[in-house]
């Protein structure tokens, strides 16, 4: 269920060309770079209320966490025909100079 909700949406990448050769990695081999969640941009992403938590479960979502790969992507709303999120633009698109690229996910 969860990969047919997946399957039949669109969703956006914002990049810039700054690293040009993770943009032709996307283009070239249809890949995306899932990032660590200790090595995302924003230091609250990954982020969990460990209160209340039994130590086992706090070392079993750590455990999961360390091993967990996140790739972040905007999905299209069904009023959108472009995908002007100028915020996305602005932090992940070096300004509104780099690319938005469109994508749907397969299996």
């Amino acid at each position: 269920m969860f990969m047919e909700n997946l399957e039949s949406k669109i969703y956006y990448k914002y990049r810039s060309f700054e690293e040009f050769e993770r943009f032709l990695d996307i283009i070239v081999n249809n890949r995306l770079y899932g990032a660590v969640y200790k090595a995302l941009n924003d230091p609250m992403e990954g982020k969990y209320n460990k209160e209340g938590l039994v130590k086992d479960d706090y070392e079993n979502i750590n455990h999961h966490l360390k091993r967990t790969r996140i790739c972040s992507l905007l999905a299209k709303q069904e009023h959108q025909r472009f995908p002007d999120d100028y915020l996305m633009w602005s932090h992940y698109a070096n300004g509104h100079t780099g690319c938005c690229i469109e994508l749907n996910i397969t299996k």
